[in-house]
């Protein structure tokens, strides 16, 4: 009985570590969404310098978009190329990520604009059909430890 209650406890506790798993994903897809709205406004209306307002986004960033952030940084005037590596991003993403700072700062300010509504448009498709996906995929993985969990404590008994 003890020894099913233990496996219980654990094969729930992977269902729920999964689900929250997903859910730092899809905020961290949230929060490149956002970023590329505060980029958008901070170039459009305050017209800062493009290192204090990536500074500023950073600061105020839990997520890893902050680590890359924090890279393209020392990266600025770098003879080598921004590279991006993320697994919680696809290959597309990272990609279209890697053009998003590969810009920025190397235009005027309306081609840099149109970028970043580019890559927001790109990424905010995708975030959708990610978050849809990961939700249903989130509850089901809770569902099926809880059954399996059950399932393992009713056999040991």
């Amino acid at each position: 009985m003890f020894l099913g209650l233990i496996l219980f406890g654990c094969v729930v506790g992977g269902g729920i570590y999964l689900r929250k798993f997903n859910q730092n994903k899809i905020k961290f897809k949230l929060d490149i969404l956002n970023f590329c709205d505060y980029l958008k406004t901070q170039i459009s209306f305050n017209k800062g310098l493009l290192k204090d307002i990536l500074i500023d986004y950073a600061n105020q960033s839990k997520t890893k978009l902050k680590n890359i952030i924090l890279e393209y940084l020392e990266n600025i005037g770098g003879d080598k190329e921004f590279k991006i590596t993320c697994n919680d991003l696809t290959f597309e993403e990272i990609e279209v990520l890697e053009m998003l700072f590969g810009g920025l700062g190397k235009s005027d300010i309306n081609n840099q604009l149109i970028l970043i509504e580019n890559v927001r448009g790109f990424l905010s498709k995708n975030y959708e059909i990610y978050k849809e996906k990961r939700q249903k995929i989130g509850d089901l993985s809770l569902k099926l430890s809880v059954c399996l969990g059950l399932l393992i404590m009713i056999l040991i008994i």
